[in-house]
């Protein structure tokens, strides 16, 4: 969970003026790691971030998508962000950690 909080978190910066209107999907090859899928171990090697709602200082809703080599969804699920972890990656004239 903390691998998919901060590839969301660079995803997120990369996006970072957004229209709170809009929809943005992001797909990112990442880190290939095991995942449990219908009594199997499979691979997750893309994940997709589609930011559903933001307004760019309060709070965050993004939708992920973990998927394995030949699109096939493993994972997915929502994740809300709040407070000043939103208004750290929206303001980009903060610094980068």
């Amino acid at each position: 969970m903390k691998r998919i909080i901060f590839i969301l978190l660079a995803l997120v910066s990369v996006a970072q003026a957004q229209d709170s209107a809009a929809v943005r999907s992001k797909r990112q090859p990442i880190k290939e790691f095991k995942i449990w899928y219908q009594g199997q171990l499979l691979d997750a090697d893309n994940l997709e971030v589609d930011c559903v709602e933001d307004d760019l200082s309060t709070f965050a809703n993004f939708k992920y998508t973990l998927t394995d080599s030949i699109g096939q969804t493993l994972a997915m699920g929502f994740l809300k962000m709040t407070g000043p972890r939103v208004q750290s990656v929206s303001d980009p004239s903060k610094p980068r950690r």
